[in-house]
């Protein structure tokens, strides 16, 4: 059965587990209140670069919530497996890469994706992210989002534990970009170079992800696709 047959059988929500519970207590947080606002990229980028990115990117980022979202990924079998191992280990997103495009198809599988967006007792945003992997909900990407002049900080939580990643925003051929950078992230990301571009194709708003840790010849290619579905 395909992810878009099971998708309605799926049980959802998965967050409530005792330990994810007591992860969000550790760090602060709580379960926090729903809202539907996450980054205002004026607060990030100022004229005429903002001027150059696609108004529908900036509406994506403002409310994501109101997109349908789906996902794919690329990678060598070595990465792939780097991947679920890392995935283990955080607690993050597992993501399969299961269509090469050997039969036609465009690589892309095309997972679903749901979101949680919410304020924690803090004032802190959250973007936390689940995938539809073989009819199961799983984490996907469980983090909060702020954005300062010039940069995106996204600031995964691991058991508790934060870990802040720090990308420099700038754009590219009417693209958002954001680039690492290491020495303003968490010290488990120094090796890595990670670098999003978002745009609009016919798919919609479109994020490719390029995450690669050159020293043990990783690379990971991530694709996101998200279509409008409020006015």
């Amino acid at each position: 059965m395909s992810n878009d047959e099971s998708h309605h059988e799926a049980r959802w929500p998965p967050r409530g587990g005792a330990l994810d519970r007591l992860a969000r207590w550790l760090e602060g947080g709580g379960d926090g209140v729903e809202t539907d606002r996450l980054l205002d990229l004026s607060t990030v980028l100022a004229a005429p670069a903002l001027d150059a990115i696609h108004p529908e990117v900036t509406r994506f980022y403002l409310d994501p919530g109101r997109y349908r979202m789906r996902a794919g990924v690329h990678a060598s079998r070595f990465s792939g497996a780097l991947l679920d191992l890392l995935a283990l280990v955080s607690r993050q997103g597992r993501l399969p890469d299961r269509d090469r495009g050997d039969e036609g198809g465009d690589g892309f599988e095309g997972y679903p994706v749901r979101q949680v967006l919410y304020r924690d007792a803090r004032g802190r945003t959250h973007w936390d992210r689940y995938i539809l992997i073989d009819r199961t909900w799983q984490r996907f990407f469980i983090a909060r989002l702020e954005g300062q002049s010039s940069h995106v900080v996204e600031t995964f939580v691991v058991y508790g534990i934060p870990f802040a990643l720090t990308f420099r925003a700038s754009v590219e051929d009417d693209d958002l970009v954001l680039s690492l950078v290491p020495k303003w992230s968490s010290p488990m990301s120094w090796f890595a170079r990670v670098v999003y571009r978002t745009g609009i194709s016919e798919h919609g708003v479109h994020t490719r992800g390029d995450f690669r840790v050159p020293i043990v010849g990783f690379r990971v290619r991530t694709e996101f696709r998200a279509s409008r579905t409020e006015p």
